[in-house]
């Protein structure tokens, strides 16, 4: 970095420990270190996991969101003092199976339904997010997959926001499935709750609503 100049003559140059040291006091990320959206492929899970940089966010309910829940206000200043890389989707089937293998854990039971109705029977679909995980299983998959950790609520809540203030960074149709979108046919999932709850499930399940493979939609602006 060259400032200043004297007349006839040439600048003044900062030594690179000098300027280094003062980007750091800055937050600059300098070369070498990962940036915002970098991706990397976890050796042992086989997933790709994307870098998260530190900064901070309002946490809460976004201006001008009329779903929010109490839970969710009044929102709040967060810093997230270090980045972390971060699974870039939900965990599959697949990285699951191979957790299952190489710690003899068995997969998870589906409790709710027969084999004829489970989302995804007899776990076939690899693509797929794995389901009915309780906690400490989940927290030994994370371990096992490198040293691996279960984000905090304000990790997760920043990652997903990506730098965005709204309450989503795209329509939900692009981002999400959900009653509406994944089944066969579309539904009016909240007309279907108010008129018939009773039966809202099995309408679901006879639409054949549930999960699907990963990595659909549309990502955040840190992918």
């Amino acid at each position: 970095i060259v400032y200043g100049r004297e007349a006839g003559g040439y600048g003044t140059a900062l030594v690179s420990d000098v300027v280094r040291t003062y980007l750091r006091g800055l937050k600059v990320p300098l070369d070498g270190g990962p940036q915002p959206g970098n991706t990397r492929i976890n050796r042992v899970s086989g997933l790709r996991e994307v870098w998260i940089p530190p900064g901070t966010f309002t946490m809460g309910c976004s201006e001008g969101d009329t779903e929010c829940e109490e839970y969710e206000k009044p929102a709040h200043p967060v810093t997230i003092t270090k980045g972390f890389w971060m699974g870039q989707t939900e965990v599959t089937v697949g990285a699951y199976k191979r957790y299952s293998i190489a710690t003899g854990k068995e997969m998870p039971l589906d409790q709710r339904f027969d084999e004829r109705t489970a989302l995804n029977p007899g776990w076939k679909d690899e693509e797929q997010p794995i389901v009915f995980v309780n906690f400490e299983d989940a927290a030994s998959y994370c371990a096992w997959a490198g040293r691996m950790r279960l984000p905090t609520e304000a990790e997760w809540e920043y990652a997903a926001r990506a730098g965005s203030r709204e309450a989503r960074y795209a329509t939900l149709e692009n981002i999400a499935w959900y009653a509406d979108n994944s089944g066969k046919q579309r539904l009016d999932s909240a007309r279907i709750r108010k008129e018939d709850q009773k039966n809202y499930s099995n309408r679901l399940r006879e639409n054949g609503n549930g999960p699907k493979a990963v990595g659909q939609k549309l990502p955040n602006a840190w992918k």
